[in-house]
Parts: C-alpha cells; sequence; structure tokens
C-alpha cells in the first residue's frame, strides 16, 4: 500500500511540474526579455489567466504575440525614461475617473469591488499602468511631433473667438420619460402663463416650483458663455434680448423657461497668454498618431524572436 501512494504522489509531483512547465514555456524574445505562454494568457484575462485554455490561445496565437510585444516594448519603454506615477498624481487620476462616471471615490470603489478587483490592485495594475502609457504618450508627441505655428492659430481663432457670456436665471421642471413628457409641459406651461399675466413673479416661480439647486436663488445661474450649456439651452441664449422670458423648451435634463438677464460681450484673450493652452490641445490631437509612428519605428529596431 505504500509503494501506491509513493507512486501516486510521484504523479501528481510530474503532473505539477509539467503543468508548470507549459506555463512556463517560452513564447516570444523581445529585445532579450523572455515572454512566457503565461503572458499571452495574461492578456486574455488578466484577472485568472490559469482558466485560459491552451487551445484558446493557440486560436488567438498572432493577435496575442502581438499585443504581447506591443505591451513589453512599452514596459521597456518606460522602464528607461524611469516614468513614475506618485501618489498625488494617483490621487488626481482616482478623483477624475469618479467625477467622470459622476460618482464619488467610495461609490468608485464599491463599483471596483462589484466587478471583482481589490482596489489595492486596481490602483496598482491598472490605474497606475494606465497614467504611465499617458506619460509615455504625452513625452513620445512632446518629443516626436514638430510644431506649426499656423495650425496653432487655427486652433486659437477655433478655440478662442469672442464669446457672448450671458447673465440669466431659469425655472426646470425634470423630466423622466415620455410616459410623463406632457404633463410635465402642461405644468411649465402654467407656470409660463401665470408668470406673464404677472399673477407670480419669476423669481417666487422659481423658489416654488424650480426642481434644482438654483431654486433657492429665484433661478439664478449666474454669468457664463453659451458653450458652457447643453445646445437647446445655449441655442435659446442666442435668441433672445434682455430682459425678454422664453417659451418652455426642452433639454435632456426637462423643461425650462429662462429669463435672459444681460448679454455681455468678451473679447478673447491675447494668442500668447493662452499658447500653452493651444499646444495642449495641438498635442493631444496628434497624440494617437505620434504614439503610433514611435511604436512602429520601435518595432522595426527591436530584436524579436517568435518561438510558440
Amino acid at each position: 500500500m505504500k509503494k501506491l501512494i509513493i507512486l501516486i504522489t510521484l504523479f501528481l509531483t510530474l503532473s505539477i511540474f509539467a503543468g508548470e512547465e507549459l506555463l512556463n514555456r517560452m513564447v516570444v524574445k523581445v529585445n532579450g526579455k523572455i515572454l512566457t505562454l503565461f503572458d499571452l494568457k495574461k492578456e486574455l484575462n488578466p484577472q485568472a489567466p490559469e482558466k485560459v485554455s491552451l487551445q484558446l490561445v493557440k486560436e488567438r496565437k498572432d493577435a496575442l504575440i502581438e499585443k504581447a510585444v506591443e505591451n513589453e516594448l512599452i514596459r521597456q519603454e518606460i522602464d528607461a525614461l524611469q516614468i513614475e506615477i506618485g501618489k498625488e498624481e494617483r490621487d488626481r487620476a482616482i478623483q477624475n475617473v469618479a467625477m467622470s462616471n459622476k460618482i464619488t471615490v467610495e461609490q468608485l470603489k464599491d463599483e471596483i469591488k462589484r466587478q471583482g478587483l481589490v482596489w489595492e490592485t486596481y490602483v496598482k495594475d491598472v490605474l497606475t499602468k494606465q497614467l504611465q502609457l499617458l506619460n509615455l504618450k504625452r513625452h513620445i508627441t512632446v518629443t516626436t511631433i514638430e510644431v506649426d505655428e499656423a495650425i496653432l492659430r487655427s486652433i486659437y481663432e477655433k478655440n478662442f473667438s469672442e464669446e457672448n457670456h450671458y447673465t440669466a436665471a431659469h425655472i426646470i421642471l425634470q423630466s423622466s420619460g415620455n410616459a410623463v413628457d406632457g404633463e410635465v409641459f402642461k405644468q411649465i406651461d402654467n407656470i409660463h402663463s401665470k408668470i406673464m399675466s404677472k399673477e407670480i413673479s419669476f423669481e417666487d416661480a422659481a423658489r416654488n416650483s424650480s426642481q434644482d439647486g438654483s431654486a433657492q436663488n429665484g433661478g439664478m445661474l449666474g454669468t457664463f458663455p453659451a458653450s458652457q450649456m447643453v445646445p437647446e439651452f445655449s441655442d435659446k441664449l442666442k435668441t433672445m434680448k434682455e430682459g425678454e422670458l422664453s417659451k418652455p423648451f426642452k433639454t435632456r435634463f426637462g423643461w425650462h423657461i429662462v429669463k435672459l438677464i444681460k448679454v455681455e460681450k468678451k473679447d478673447p484673450p491675447e494668442y500668447n497668454s493662452v499658447r500653452g493652452q493651444i499646444l495642449n490641445i495641438y498635442y493631444q490631437k496628434n497624440m494617437d498618431k505620434a504614439f503610433k509612428s514611435w511604436l512602429e519605428k520601435k518595432r522595426e529596431e527591436s530584436r524579436i524572436e517568435i518561438l510558440f
């Protein structure tokens, strides 16, 4: 009986070694760096590469090797440039991710957990790598793209032209769908009629009925450029005169009545004072093109050996 147990143990040990050998099988070398079958599996399932079958890897072999080589070239360049991400940059990125999804950081953490990721793993293995890649792309863009001053001037004219600033107030009734849209319109049309007949002042109507934070200030929105608002709102302002009250109109947020209080013409800033901002726009437009060209050149210059 002891001999049988020994044989079974030996068989299991050999099976484990065989599995490790398979996972550690060399598939490609990139500038001397060895990538294994396990690395290819991670391209398909970063969270659980061990669940990826060998058959699936073979079916997608060419695309997987292409992606693995690309990632390795990027990793080597990041190491060469010593691109590191500090805590402040990570924290700022976390805030931006939360804000772009219109949630809090705590809600973001809950969402990451719901997706099956540990928060620390997300920050280290996902967010940090994304930030490193972004910084690499910026570096490549700034060092390889020639600046065309004529194009910068055209960006300036397009983005910093003279733009009116509006001081306005509004009343909004939120609409959650077509089923209740008609009823919401009836309500806001009734409010409009009462304001026009002077049965109630615009400010009181806003305080009593408007469904956003401006209600407590009589609907006052402050002063802003039209481009800051959704298109339907800004288009309406451009057709109005100072002191005018609009008829009810709809945006994706609901039904509005707008009161235009004042229009101010604002001269654009001097070109040199915003050239840095324009340069950022220019680089952003050219970032993907610059990175693609760099990657193609890097691939041609590198020693890549396919072993699988």
